[in-house]
């Protein structure tokens, strides 16, 4: 149900009518006044007043409504003619005809305008011929003073018709670019190609209602035969409908069948193999051509915008070797299955191939990368429909299996995994054999994603132990370490009111000049029975079992009071911190407490963060922004090995990155190209476990900045620190290498 148009004045047009309006029903009032006063009431003057009337009524009726009804085209002559019988002047009949004709010439079609300029100019004649019964005075309706007036009334009504014209075009101008800039709007906020194309589609139906007598067709294909794939202002029927090539340079000949009434067409070219076709009744506008124009490239440019989208969401959460999704993308998958799936019906492989880096080593590592995508189109088969394929790096890999019955079915599936895996790779230039170690833990009842992580982990391990190669399905019988893990979790809570949590500085040097350039703290967790638990693993423990803000907490109070007993000025204090740590509310306040604690200035600190991707979170960006306005620096770690995009990266406060060995492999080509990364951010490259000459030496060709290891120096007490500080360091690492 539409609502009235209302008596406001809501567009130029209107406001115009509006005028045209009360001007005519002030000359028609003022005209029955003249009626009634010009003498004795007749019954003819009687008719007279009321028709005036009647025509002030239709003239308000057709504002409001916007349009004209069919009564006012059907009672418009008789009431000009009855209107006019009682004027005292013959001739004041022009004027009530000019005034209902130029305002009704502002509403309706060019058709019906025509009709009703037909009718009003016949009605004066009549109405002219009819003066000597009605008011006793002789005029002749065909003397030259009654007919010279109507070309000048036709004229009249023609402008006023012009001016119609000319509005309405503005106003649907006006109109078709509101549906570009809304339609335009919502593409940008599209999150998908389909939903692109219906908006598009919404917007060519909306365009065509705009553009009276104006259709179009949508096709694609090749210059030989192309297919309808969307109308508007047509029946939607014709979607799927196949057209020859022609079409194109002749589209009257071909579509004269599907849309006879439309004479003339234009095409466009929009892209790859895609055309617009807009037809019209008449010649058509260039306005309207211009609107479907931007229209289609909208389309184009949101589907380009949308497919990029897509793609960078692939590279984020896919291998851009292998195409398979990565690690936060797998375990997203795998803790759906594990809460989702009844227990035993899904389980978890973790593989890990044997002697590829013999391949790496002998063919090269383009080989390397063909033995890699070989393996993947291997899983990729293996874990069906319904499972899912990862790449974590490296030569890592798993495998999510569901819809299984029992872990032989899983251990059936491995072992077609393992036998494919070790048969002999063709590749462009040599045959290669590696093997594989798949570690296989089937769904169990209160086994987080976590805990079949950790027994698939387990259970791998055990197949590398046992002479690789092989399958080993993890049982809790037989895989003790099991027990390890959650020994670990059990006695965490207690281990830092105990003391067996061990924090040394670690100092690493500039590679032009030897001098020290920092301090990183390196922790450790003594467990009395178990033995050492390393930093990261620390910190892994504290995450998975909720007591990371207490540990990371301790950690940096720690770390922070033996740098400042270490009363080494000018150097910075670097720690790590996990990205979960970070997202905490009190993160920030309890960074920057830890260092006024140890009386600590927070232009000393450095903020170690492994790359992955909870650095998108935006109050992990937001409390580092935080912390570097407090004067903070921000170290990623483990640098060109995560899943982290570069795009995300510019938005960091980004001083160092840090690259460990495995960026040294081939001739430190891998570190160059980090370090040209790093570069571009602006940032520091320090290279960890340079632990032989040959390392430094590797590092340093390939651009480091500064380098940490075995090499350089061990982790230390605060006064180990200052003793080593104090010794000449100017020589560094000898090398062979020239």
């Amino acid at each position: 149900m539409h609502s009235s148009p209302g008596w406001l004045p809501r567009t130029g047009l209107d406001r115009i009518r509006l005028g045209a309006c009360v001007s005519g029903c002030l000359s028609l009032l003022l005209q029955s006044a003249h009626v009634v006063f010009a003498g004795p009431s007749t019954g003819w003057r009687a008719a007279s007043v009321a028709a005036l009337l009647i025509l002030c009524a239709m003239l308000v009726l057709s504002y409001r409504r916007r349009r004209l009804e069919l009564a006012t085209v059907l009672l418009e002559a008789p009431l000009l003619v009855l209107a006019s019988a009682g004027v005292v002047d013959p001739l004041a009949t022009v004027g009530l005809v000019l005034v209902v004709l130029a305002v009704q010439s502002l509403y309706g079609t060019q058709r019906g305008w025509l009709t009703r300029i037909g009718v009003g100019l016949a009605s004066l004649p009549v109405a002219v011929a009819l003066t000597p019964v009605s008011t006793g005075q002789l005029l002749h309706w065909q003397t030259s003073a009654v007919l010279g007036i109507l070309p000048q009334l036709v004229l009249v009504c023609v402008v006023m018709r012009a001016v119609y014209g000319a509005m309405i075009n503005q106003q649907r101008a006006s109109a078709r670019d509101a549906v570009l800039a809304r339609i335009g709007n919502q593409m940008l906020g599209a999150t998908d190609t389909d939903q692109v194309h219906a908006l598009g589609a919404q917007a060519a139906d909306e365009l065509v209602a705009l553009s009276p007598g104006v259709v179009t067709l949508f096709v694609r294909g090749h210059d030989d035969r192309l297919q309808i794939f969307g109308v508007a202002g047509l029946p939607t029927a014709l979607i799927g409908t196949v057209l020859p090539g022609d079409v194109l340079t002749r589209p009257r000949h071909y579509l004269d069948r599907l849309a006879p009434h439309i004479r003339h067409w234009d095409v466009e070219d929009l892209t790859a193999g895609r055309y617009r076709l807009l037809g019209g009744v008449r010649e058509l506008d260039a306005d309207v051509v211009d609107a479907f124009r931007t229209m289609a490239h909208q389309v184009l440019l949101a589907e380009s915008s949308r497919q990029s989208a897509d793609e960078l969401r692939h590279q984020a959460y896919h291998d851009a070797l292998t195409q398979l999704p990565n690690r936060a993308l797998f375990f997203g998958r795998l803790a759906d299955a594990v809460d989702r799936l009844p227990p035993g019906s899904a389980a978890l492989l973790n593989i890990d191939l044997d002697d590829f880096k013999i391949v790496n080593d002998t063919h090269g590592h383009a080989a390397g990368d063909e033995v890699l995508v070989a393996v993947a189109a291997i899983l990729r088969e293996a874990a069906g429909p319904d499972g899912v394929a990862a790449r974590f790096g490296g030569d890592e890999f798993a495998v999510l299996l569901t819809g299984l019955g029992d872990a032989v079915a899983a251990e059936a599936v491995a072992a077609e995994i393992c036998r494919r895996v070790m048969a002999p790779f063709q590749l462009s230039a040599a045959t290669a054999r590696i093997g594989a170690s798949i570690g296989v833990a089937v769904t169990r009842p209160g086994l987080t994603a976590g805990d079949l992580t950790r027994c698939a982990d387990i259970a791998m391990y055990s197949a590398k132990a046992q002479g690789k190669n092989r399958v080993e399905v993890f049982d809790p019988a037989r895989h003790g370490d099991i027990a390890r893990h959650r020994t670990l979790e059990q006695h965490l809570h207690h281990a830092a009111a105990r003391d067996e949590i061990e924090l040394r500085l670690q100092p690493y040097v500039s590679v032009a000049t030897g001098e020290c350039a920092g301090v990183e703290a390196v922790a450790r967790w003594l467990h009395p029975t178990i033995g050492a638990v390393s930093h990261a693993d620390l910190l892994d423990l504290a995450d998975r079992t909720g007591q990371l803000a207490a540990v990371g907490v301790h950690l940096l109070r720690e770390a922070c009071s033996q740098f400042a007993a270490a009363a080494v000025p000018g150097l910075r204090l670097s720690i790590a911190v996990t990205g979960r740590f970070l997202a905490a509310d009190a993160a920030v306040e309890d960074v920057l407490t830890a260092a006024a604690a140890a009386g600590l200035p927070a232009d000393r600190l450095m903020l170690v963060v492994p790359e992955n991707d909870q650095l998108n979170d935006p109050t992990v960006l937001r409390h580092l922004h935080r912390l570097v306005a407090a004067g903070a620096t921000v170290s990623v770690d483990g640098f060109g090995t995560g899943a982290l995009p570069l795009a995300a990266l510019e938005s960091f406060p980004l001083h160092q990155v840090a690259a460990g060995p495995a960026l040294l492999q081939g001739g430190g080509k891998k570190l160059a190209m980090v370090n040209s990364v790093a570069r571009l951010l602006e940032a520091q490259t320090l290279v960890r476990a340079v632990d032989t000459p040959d390392r430094f030496d590797l590092a340093r060709r390939g651009g480091a900045d500064v380098v940490q290891g075995a090499a350089i120096a061990p982790p230390m007490t605060a006064g180990q620190l200052r003793a080593w500080l104090a010794t000449d360091r100017t020589a560094m690492p000898a090398t062979d290498s020239p």
